[in-house]
């Protein structure tokens, strides 16, 4: 849990203060540029976890 924590809270604090101003002011990374993969990577790891909690899910209901 503590792992969690520590990977998912920095992203999802950029997230909230990031996605907003990009919202608002039609704002994009421009592709090639750090901040553009550095999002995609957060994307990634947030499609993962999700991916994973779902898989665990189905395996716990299927074992019992």
């Amino acid at each position: 849990m503590t792992w969690d924590l520590a990977l998912i809270m920095p992203f999802l604090i950029y997230l909230a203060v990031v996605m907003p101003f990009r919202l608002c002011f039609a704002n994009e990374a421009a592709v090639d540029t750090g901040i553009y993969w550095f999002e995609f990577i957060i994307d990634l790891v947030m499609i993962a976890l999700s991916v994973s909690d779902s898989l665990r899910e189905l395996l716990t209901a299927a074992c019992a």
